[in-house]
This record gives structure tokens, sequence and C-alpha cells, in this order.
């Protein structure tokens, strides 16, 4: 039976080991294959995948205290399109080590591997795996491809959480400051203001009424709540297509 499960290869162990504080872990790329070691001693010494099929991408590392996180994966629409479906059952992740490129993570679907089908017509196949990296706190995780991965209605429901909420929360603090803020010009008494009366003011014609121009403050409201806005009905749209 051949091994089911992550494993960090020599080399990949020694690399990330050997990184001092402040030096950066570059991840270079992300591949998957249709091959398996055939036993545990053959996992430690890979170099690469056994049977390599395409090049896969990724979702941002996120740091999460000692480790870092990531999802690896693959489309059938990727890299032009897949012309002919395989079984996916490995997937290695690569970093650059000087001027070599070393696989830092291996992955193996054991005796379970997953049929991909070939893109076609707008179908689009996807494979996603978790994979979480101890580095140190003091080394930068950074990937050197563009991170193409789809977000799952989950992914934009923590990004809403972690990431937009906060800022809504600063921003809207900001905005009630200023608007609570004393004016620094004196505003006039208005007992003291002279209003002639209505029927000796001149009748403004319809032509000539225009709205008057928004406050910044009222300006940045609005932008920061449609911004939300979009995000928050990008997650329903995405939830509506999972049930679906």
């Amino acid at each position: 039976m051949a091994e089911y499960g992550f494993f960090i290869p020599s080399a990949g162990r020694t690399l990330i080991a050997g990184l001092l504080a402040g030096e950066t872990l570059e991840i270079s790329r992300v591949m998957v294959g249709s091959g398996k070691p055939q036993s545990q001693e053959d996992l430690a010494s890979l170099t690469d995948l056994v049977a390599p099929v395409a090049q896969a991408t990724s979702t941002n590392p996120l740091r999460k205290g000692d480790s870092v996180e990531m999802v690896v994966e693959y489309r059938s629409d990727l890299n032009g399109g897949l012309s002919t479906g395989f079984w996916l059952n490995e997937f290695g992740i690569f970093a650059m080590d000087g001027d070599d490129e070393v696989m830092i993570y291996y992955g193996c679907l054991g005796d379970f591997p997953q049929w991909v089908s070939a893109y076609n017509d707008g179908a689009i196949d996807i494979r996603r795996y978790p994979v979480s990296i101890n580095v140190s706190t003091d080394v930068q995780v950074i990937i050197t491809y563009p991170a193409l991965a789809f977000m799952t209605a989950d992914d934009v429901e923590q990004f809403c959480m972690t990431t937009i909420l906060p800022q809504f929360l600063v921003e809207a603090q900001e905005l009630i400051d200023e608007h609570d803020a004393p004016s620094t010009a004196e505003r006039p008494a208005r007992s003291a203001i002279f209003r002639p009366p209505a029927s000796s003011r001149p009748r403004r014609s319809a032509a000539t009424v225009t709205a008057a121009p928004c406050s910044p403050t009222t300006r940045r409201w609005q932008s920061f709540c449609s911004r939300f806005a979009c995000t928050a009905r990008a997650r329903s749209n995405m939830r509506t297509s999972a049930s679906a």
C-alpha cells in the first residue's frame, strides 16, 4: 500500500531549518502529478514528484503563529486548459535555495487518487489541499507566482471578518470622531442672521437648482460602505452557487 499523507523531504527540512531571522522563504511553484512513492523510505529522499503532470497554484501564505498556512489548488482551466484528464495522486511545493530549487513539501493521496476531468466547454474541475508548514516567526514567506486560487464562500467570510471588518470599524470611528469634533470656525448665532421675508426673496428657477456637493466625510463614508456591500454581495453569491 502506498503511503498516504503529507511530508517534508530531507532537502526541504534542511532549507527551512537553516533560515535565519530576517530571511525570506521564496516559494517558487506548485506542481501536481499522478505518481506515488512505493515505500516510506522513498519519501525522505524525494526531490521531485514521481510523475509530474501540471503546474498548480495556491492562495497567499498566511502566518498563523509559528506556522504558515496556504491552500494548494489545481483547476482544469489553468495553463491554457487541461486537454486530457488524469488521476491526481501527488503534489509538491518548491522553494528557492540560492540558485537551486528544492521541494519543501510533498503530499500523496496513496491508494485514493482523485480524477481530474479535462477542461471542456467552461466546466472547471477543482482540487484543493490545505497545507501547514512550520516556519520560524522571524522568517517571511512569499510566493513568486500569481496566487490564482479561487475564493470559496468560507474564504470570503474569513476575509470579511479578519480584514474588511477591522478596516470598517477604524474608518467608521474616524468618521464619527470627525463628525463630533468642534468646528474651528465660529458660527454666527442663528438669531443674528437676517433673513428677508420669503415674499421678497428672488425665486430660483428649476434650471438653476443644483444639489449641494457632498462633504469629504460623506464621500468617504459612501465609498467605504459601497466596498463593504460589494464584498458582502460576493459572499452571498458564492454561498448561493455552492448550494445550487
